[in-house]
């Protein structure tokens, strides 16, 4: 399976999510962006949503290739309910919110340790825009194997913005091993480090 490096730049696949720093790099299948954000559009902005991400690992780095929407049961007895090849291939979570600032709440970090604490282990949070594509960030185990609560990048839940975004980056790429001291472009759309709320100030959500 192709990744977000191997893919030519006129053609990018996966979407890679990372910064540096992070002890976790994402692959997120442009197909599977696009088939999400329908699936949001179709249920609505004001209907929670949640689900299972699958897909595999790679050199390190998380691949999310498919999800499974979760309705009318818990997370945790689809997951128990898995079939052991399903199973091997579960990478992460999703769910949506209505709140203004990423952040996992209790709810989120029990099962992060429940049902999802291997290392390639994600959670995939998206806020819906009123005026815009969805906008979303990934939770990842810190290097003392702990969820974070916090996020750190966020990014449009959009195939066509991630792939003009990809290509860009492959393309900056190919262009500093060409000319090592060639100044980057800048990124195609704005990219936001989101700051921490403090605890005191954190609202739990719960569905």
């Amino acid at each position: 399976m192709a990744t977000a490096e191997t893919v030519g730049p006129s053609n990018p696949q996966h979407y890679l999510w990372w910064f540096p720093g992070c002890p976790v790099k994402v692959h997120l299948a442009l197909r599977v962006v696009q088939r999400l954000k329908n699936r949001l559009s179709d249920v609505g902005d004001l209907s929670p949503e949640e689900g299972l991400l699958f897909g595999g690992t790679r050199e390190g780095a998380t691949e999310i290739l498919d999800f499974q929407p979760v309705t009318n049961t818990s997370v945790r007895n689809v997951v128990a309910g898995l079939p052991a090849e399903r199973k091997s291939s579960l990478v992460g979570y999703y769910r949506t919110e209505t709140g203004e600032a990423f952040h996992l709440d209790e709810q989120d970090l029990s099962l992060a340790q429940e049902c999802f604490a291997k290392p390639y282990h994600v959670f995939l949070i998206v806020h819906h825009n009123r005026f815009g594509p969805p906008t979303a960030t990934f939770f990842f185990h810190d290097r003392d194997g702990r969820m974070a609560d916090f996020a750190f990048l966020e990014f449009p839940l959009d195939p066509s913005l991630l792939a003009a975004e990809q290509q860009g980056r492959m393309q900056r790429s190919h262009q500093a091993m060409d000319q090592p001291l060639a100044v980057a472009l800048p990124a195609p759309f704005p990219r936001r480090v989101l700051t921490p709320l403090p605890r005191s100030a954190r609202i739990t959500v719960r569905f």
